[in-house]
Formats: structure tokens, sequence, C-alpha cells
């Protein structure tokens, strides 16, 4: 797959990103067939969404700027892929982050609210794939700065993001629009899982989008 100074490349179980603009990024994910398919019903008549996600995927990372090179080793990747056929108007809440417990376990999470019937919430914990329940998400009128309360109705994940930055996008040409924020930062919370509780710290976004296809 090409686009302009993108391209991602798929050999022998690693999957290739590569950008070269102002910068050089080569990353290499070490993919370890640990992912979620979904099918889940659409609206308004329309088929079907699909979506995959895989989180905790050991990642390499090399990066060129200003004649200096910069490496990362040891870190974590994910794959977010989705098709399918939304309403023509859709909205969700999103969260994704990877990081650690306190035990030193790995963790992952993909949760989603007010789409897909919410059938894409599921947690990574040291690998093990455990399906979530509902989520509320609750946050402020400023999006890029205010804290992220986000809890499954299951009570095995109950966090928040302190923000340290935002991506958004405003578009609206009458027949389409796309209006989204999804900021990242620090998540901070607990997981319980079969009666035992951790604090974990991880890395990632949040995002409310509304849209118009």
């Amino acid at each position: 797959w090409k686009l302009g100074k993108y391209s991602i490349r798929t050999t022998n179980g690693k999957m290739s990103l590569n950008y070269n603009g102002k910068f050089k990024l080569e990353m290499t994910a070490h993919l370890q067939d640990n992912g979620v398919s979904i099918v889940a019903p659409s609206q308004d008549d329309r088929p079907f969404n699909f979506t995959y996600k895989d989180l905790s995927i050991p990642t390499e990372v090399n990066i060129q700027y200003q004649n200096k090179s910069y490496s990362v080793n040891g870190a974590y990747g994910a794959i977010d892929f989705t098709k399918g056929y939304p309403p023509r108007a859709t909205e969700w809440n999103w969260s994704s982050a990877i990081g650690k417990t306190e035990t030193g376990k790995t963790i992952a999470f993909n949760i989603v609210d007010k789409f897909n019937k919410n059938m894409e919430n599921i947690l990574w914990l040291d690998g093990e794939r455990i399906i979530l329940s509902d989520a509320s998400f609750q946050y402020g009128p400023d999006l890029k700065k205010d804290i992220w309360k986000i809890q499954t109705k299951d009570q095995i994940i109950n966090m928040q993001l302190q923000p340290f930055g935002a991506r958004a996008e405003n578009i609206n040409a009458a027949v389409m629009k796309s209006i989204f924020t999804q900021p990242f930062g620090e998540y901070n919370g607990t997981v319980t899982v079969d009666g035992t509780t951790e604090k974990f710290t991880a890395w990632g976004v949040a995002e409310e989008h509304s849209a118009v296809w």
C-alpha cells in the first residue's frame, strides 16, 4: 500500500510502515496473530461494519531528523482497521492505549461507545483477550485539556486520561461532515480480572467523533 510519502508493506509476519518527508520514519511491527475481528450490524438498511484490532504488538521505530537518528526498541504498537457501511449520521467515543500494570503485565484496550453496538470493547492483559461490557465516557467541555473518565459497566476497567495534546478536524461540506477531537496522553486507573485488582499506567488516545458520510 502506497500513498504519497507513505507506504505499508507486510511480509513474513512483519508489517513495515515508512514515511519519507520532513523526517524519515521506519516502523516495523512483529505481528503476533492475537487480534480480534468484529462484524457488527449496521443501521439504515446498510449491511455491516467490519473492524480488526490488534494491540500490544512488539514494534521497532527509527526516525531520522535534521541529521540525527532516534531509535526505540522494546515498544508496542497497534493495528486498527475498519471497513463497512456506517449509518449516514454516525457518532462515537473511543479509547485505545497500551501500557503496564504495577506488577509488570502488559495491558492494552480498545473501548468504544455509541458505535458497532459496543461489540469491539476488548482488553489484552499479558496477551490474553478479554471481552469488556459497555462503557461510559465523561469529560468536560475542553476536550483537549480536561480529564476524561472512562469506566466499563462490568467494573473491569476504571481509569482517567490526562491529555497532553490533541488532534482535531472540523469538515462541514453540506452533504458530508467529519468533526472530531482526539486527545492523546497518559492513562491511569485500575484493572480487575478474576477478583484481582491492579493499578496501571498506559499511553494512548481518546476521541469524540461526529460524522455524516
